[in-house]
């Protein structure tokens, strides 16, 4: 049982690793919705494999709970978010957002203003529940604020009639 040669999981390992992390899962869930909601989002946004998870992204990183925090590269996310994505939005703005992305993408995705007021996921997002996190900061803290300036600066120029990139 266990490996094979080429130290692949045989089914049975497989099944019980599966059964491991699935455990660990609902326990995880337990906890969170054992404790009032603002500590059980600020715990879950302090986890290893949750936090600086955007920057991570960004850079390159896929396995996030293995990289450390302390040398992610705030600048070079903030640069490449800037010159490499054509379009930056934001949840909050969800209306406009679509409209620029119309605009940047020259009317490859024409805009709807109904559809764009139209909430398809309700409740995803609950600035009430948000409002727990004012105090935290992280690199993904620091990575938004640069987003929210960037979107500024694109929505702008779009208005004028400029091009966003």
């Amino acid at each position: 049982m266990g490996r094979s040669k080429r130290g692949i999981l045989d089914r049975g390992e497989q099944k019980r690793k599966k059964a491991g992390l699935k455990k660990v899962r609902t326990e995880l869930c337990a906890r969170f919705r054992s404790l009032p909601e603002a500590e059980a989002l600020r715990e879950y946004a302090k986890r290893s494999e949750v936090r600086n998870v955007q920057t991570k992204m960004i850079l390159g990183i896929y396995r996030y709970a293995d990289r450390p925090d302390d040398n992610l590269d705030v600048a070079e996310a903030v640069r490449r978010l800037r010159e490499c994505f054509p379009f930056v939005g934001l949840q909050e703005r969800w209306g406009e957002s679509l409209w620029l992305f119309s605009r940047t993408m020259r009317g490859a995705a024409p805009f709807s203003a109904e559809r764009a007021a139209v909430n398809t996921r309700p409740g995803a997002y609950d600035r009430q529940m948000v409002r727990h996190l004012d105090d935290y900061a992280d690199r993904d803290t620091e990575l938004y604020a640069a987003a929210v300036q960037i979107y500024e600066e694109r929505l702008a120029a779009a208005q004028h009639g400029k091009t966003c990139i």
